[in-house]
């Protein structure tokens, strides 16, 4: 039976991730070879900081499949999951125990870069709104460079992940995403309020700009 499995919240958040990361990635690299696109690196960074920081909240207060508690698992359920030994085919509704990893790891390093992001500096042509606050802003933009390299490996990973989906065990991954609609087996999870995403992404928003506009100060 189709059912709703992924809120507009989740799948926007998704979609705009996507579409920020690839701004950041291009423009960081284009910052070494032909003009100066460092605000656009810097405005794709701080949209990247609200968009995570939006997806950590939710993933607490947000729908069922939205939910860490429903989808992180332990060390335990994840090396059963890899041997086949688990109950979890992946076929259920929501992230495998692998595909949790990938996304917690994902989240935890754009949170990190894009913080760091802030209080970079190539001492040439860009710099985060809070260098100013530290000294060693040009480590910090070498350590932000080597996660955003580490991440463009995560995001070939898990486009591999969505192939072998595809093509071996004949799911589709992507489309869901896009509609928001999947076969479900059993209880459909519980959508929460579009009023109460929209609530937590101001929410985010806002505490990431006050914290900004207070330390320029």
């Amino acid at each position: 039976m189709q059912g709703k499995v992924w809120d507009l919240a989740t799948r926007l958040f998704h979609w705009l991730l996507v579409i920020a990361f690839a701004v950041a990635c291009y423009s960081g690299f284009q910052d070494k070879i032909v003009g100066n696109y460092g605000d656009i690196h810097r405005r794709a960074g701080i949209f990247i900081l609200i968009l995570v920081l939006f997806r950590f909240i939710w993933g607490v207060v947000g729908s069922d499949t939205s939910r860490f508690s429903r989808f992180v698992k332990g060390p335990r359920s994840i090396l059963h999951y890899v041997r086949g030994e688990s109950q979890d085919s992946g076929d259920s509704i929501g992230h495998s125990p692998l595909g949790a990893l990938s996304v917690m790891a994902m989240l935890v390093l754009l949170l990190t870069q894009a913080t760091l992001g802030l209080f970079g500096t190539d001492g040439i042509l860009f710099e985060g709104p809070l260098a100013h606050l530290v000294d060693n802003s040009e480590r910090i933009t070498l350590i932000h460079r080597w996660i955003g390299y580490s991440l463009m490996g995560l995001v070939g990973l898990h486009l591999a992940a969505i192939l072998f989906y595809k093509l071996v065990k004949k799911k589709a991954l992507v489309w869901p995403m896009i509609s928001g609609n999947a076969e479900v087996q059993g209880t459909p999870p519980i959508m929460r309020s579009q009023w109460r995403a929209i609530t937590v992404f101001f929410v985010s928003g806002g505490l990431v700009c006050s914290v900004i506009f207070i330390w320029l100060q």
